[in-house]
């Protein structure tokens, strides 16, 4: 069977499904037939690109209602106004009490929340004192402290007290000192005879310019010094008083033992200075003695009192001594009040003291200490050197 020619179309177009046909005659001088089929493929997916887009279409739609809700939620921003700003109460004027640190209050415009106060740094605001100030002339003083009495200058040890002898002179001067033999019934005649005001006052016959004190083993050498040495040919007990005799508030003197030799068991070897003293229980002698010994078998050396009274001595506590290095011993007396209407003395305290350092105990007296003397004593089978550096008096 012969093929047939395809069926000719209809005058106009025609859209048929995904076909799309046009075809007519074109009326004029020639007739031209024409025919054209069109086929349309729609690609549903739409690839790669078009997903990205649709994306970030959504994220930009998303992103806008987030900010337009944001923006809907957020309250109006109100201007500024002075009773919104931070103020502080004003920093007392300065004085000696430390003002409490100022108080900042934030007075808020409404009830209804608001914007932030603005910086504190925007508005000048005076600065608040620290809880510690700062030590200055003008905002504190200086500390003050209740005045307690001054002691009498009697009791400040390395206080200016008059030196009496320097032993710089190479001669013993028989103005200030004569010679004694010392023992305990002698000197508590002679504290006795202190307590009387006659004694004091009896003038004595001049003595000679220079006191000979050799015999008694005392040597004022070159070196300014006063010195004892007793060898194991001799024993014995000397010493120095003060001439004329007289009473003193204070005494010091300076001495030392270089050399101590204990040859036999229970011996004793010391330098002393000492004083009479007058008591309302009666008269007694001081000594403090810078003394070695061996009673308790072994040599030792220290410092100790020593009180005799008419029924006896009695031996104070000591203080611990080094041989060779001179120590200063004083003698110290205040008043504790004054001499009661018709009485005739006044009740004093006096204390020794050992380079500035008071040694207990003190005792009761009625009147200064009297007649200061020094002196040593060595034994049979000991030797002894020693010296006296300087006395000071404070005299009546």
């Amino acid at each position: 069977m012969p093929d047939l020619p395809p069926p000719q179309p209809e005058s106009g177009a025609q859209l048929t499904g995904d076909d799309i046909t046009v075809g007519g005659d074109v009326a004029g001088r020639d007739k031209i037939v024409n025919t054209t089929t069109t086929t349309t493929t729609t690609n549903i997916e739409g690839g790669p690109a078009a997903r990205y887009a649709i994306v970030g279409i959504v994220l930009i739609a998303l992103a806008a209602i987030l900010v337009i809700a944001w923006l809907a939620a957020r309250p109006p921003v109100l201007p500024a106004t002075p009773s919104a700003t931070l103020t502080a109460t004003a920093p007392p004027a300065p004085s000696a009490t430390p003002a409490v640190v100022a108080s900042a209050t934030l007075e808020p415009a409404s009830a209804t929340p608001t914007a932030s106060p603005p910086p504190a740094t925007d508005t000048p605001t005076p600065p608040a004192p620290s809880v510690t100030p700062t030590p200055s002339a003008t905002a504190t003083e200086p500390p003050t402290f209740t005045a307690s009495p001054t002691p009498p200058a009697v009791l400040t040890p390395g206080a200016a007290v008059p030196v009496y002898d320097a032993f710089d002179d190479r001669c013993v001067n028989a103005a200030r000192w004569a010679l004694q033999t010392v023992s305990s019934a002698t000197a508590l005649r002679n504290a006795a005879d202190s307590a009387t005001p006659e004694a004091s006052a009896t003038p004595t016959p001049e003595p000679p310019a220079c006191l000979p004190v050799e015999d008694q083993f005392f040597t004022e050498g070159r070196d300014g010094r006063l010195t004892v040495f007793v060898g194991v040919e001799a024993a014995g007990s000397h010493g120095l008083v003060q001439a004329p005799a007289g009473c003193f508030r204070e005494a010091e003197v300076v001495l030392a033992i270089d050399q101590a030799d204990l040859l036999a068991p229970e011996r004793e070897i010391f330098l002393s200075m000492g004083a009479a003293l007058q008591r309302r229980t009666g008269p007694a002698v001081l000594e403090v003695r810078v003394r070695a010994s061996n009673f308790s078998g072994r040599v030792e050396t220290d410092i100790r009192p020593r009180l005799t009274v008419p029924d006896g001595t009695l031996d104070l506590s000591s203080t611990p001594y080094t041989l060779g290095q001179p120590v200063t011993v004083a003698l110290r007396a205040r008043d504790i009040g004054e001499a009661p209407a018709g009485g005739t003395a006044a009740n004093k305290i006096l204390t020794i003291y050992v380079n500035g350092q008071p040694l207990a105990p003190s005792f009761s007296i009625i009147a200064d200490p009297c007649d200061l003397s020094i002196g040593y004593q060595a034994e049979l089978q000991t030797s002894l050197l020693g010296f006296f550096d300087e006395v000071r008096l404070a005299l009546d």
